[in-house]
């Protein structure tokens, strides 16, 4: 049984593993009650997991919201807007679209602000106003074994059910390859560096903040400021250690990067670095430009490739 996000490591929250968790944004201020399905949808097409990792399954057109009587996913919090935003499949074209509703406090997709519809895929993290959730696509395999009263699933359930969706999802996980197999951080064997390919990357930051575009062997992908910042530095330090042996070029130190770059909190640790480079890679290795980013024991993170 592993998780359903990384399909990697054990659960241990739910459907969760304990750095798929730590990945959403806390929710300390709630209780399980708090987040629901109130109704059945007549099809089920799409799967919410909270931070407790639990499953909320939803329909095609799913609005979710804190208003009781018209809310298919009901968030009982103060940040969430009664019509907060509405998650829509798509069967024409196979796509989950996400918009927001004009709320309050806003809709993010992978810590990123959306101002119109947006697109979906599988591992999304999507933050509701303070209440951040994981998407994935409802298998055929999952949805037949709902239950047949709540289809807000509890973690001793979700366990059971979890074994059914990263068994039907392996595959298809690892033809995305939205992470490297290997998940452990700094499991990577060490290189010479023979061989280590060329990459055109390229940078765009807005002028009003809030992250930027890296074009990376053509493909444009929006990052967040964390995210963007890392890139750069990882690309500058590549630059500036041109002259040193390829296996020693380019690494950032984890304790450089905790405290140059641009954390929500003023007090950032390991994880939260770790944190940042995972989703850097899914996102990289789901836009098609593979895994980028390499990680040492002793050493820290640089680029996989050599920049030009």
């Amino acid at each position: 049984m592993h998780c359903a996000i990384c399909n990697e490591q054990p659960p241990e929250f739910g459907v969760l593993c304990e750095d798929c968790k730590a990945e959403l944004a806390p929710t300390h201020r709630l209780a399980l009650e708090q987040i629901e399905v109130p109704r059945q949808p007549l099809e089920i097409s799409g799967t919410l997991i909270d931070w407790w990792g639990r499953l909320h399954y939803c329909g095609a057109r799913t609005l979710i919201g804190r208003h009781l009587e018209s809310a298919d996913l009901l968030v009982r919090d103060a940040s969430v807007s009664r019509h907060h935003a509405h998650l829509s499949y798509d069967a024409a074209t196979a796509t989950w679209t996400l918009r927001d509703l004009g709320s309050t406090n806003g809709t993010m997709v992978n810590d990123l602000a959306i101002q119109g519809p947006i697109a979906i895929a599988a591992s999304d993290r999507i933050k509701i106003g303070a209440v951040s959730f994981f998407f994935l696509p409802a298998l055929p395999a999952l949805t037949s074994s709902q239950p047949a009263v709540s289809i807000t699933l509890q973690p001793s359930n979700a366990l059971t059910e979890a074994t059914v969706l990263t068994t039907a999802t392996v595959e298809d996980r690892r033809r995305r390859s939205l992470e490297p197999e290997d998940a452990n951080e700094f499991s990577e064997p060490l290189t010479t560096g023979v061989g280590t390919p060329e990459l055109a990357i390229a940078f765009a930051e807005p002028t009003g903040g809030g992250g930027g575009l890296v074009t990376i062997a053509g493909r444009q992908i929006q990052l967040s400021t964390a995210q963007f910042e890392l890139m750069q530095l990882l690309v500058t330090r590549m630059a500036e250690e041109a002259t040193k042996d390829h296996s020693i070029r380019g690494f950032i130190r984890t304790s450089e990067l905790m405290v140059v770059l641009s954390f929500e909190t003023t007090s950032p640790n390991e994880q939260q670095v770790k944190q940042i480079v995972r989703r850097m890679r899914r996102m990289f290795c789901r836009e098609g430009v593979g895994n980028l980013i390499e990680a040492r024991p002793r050493f820290g993170y640089r680029l996989a490739v050599v920049p030009k």
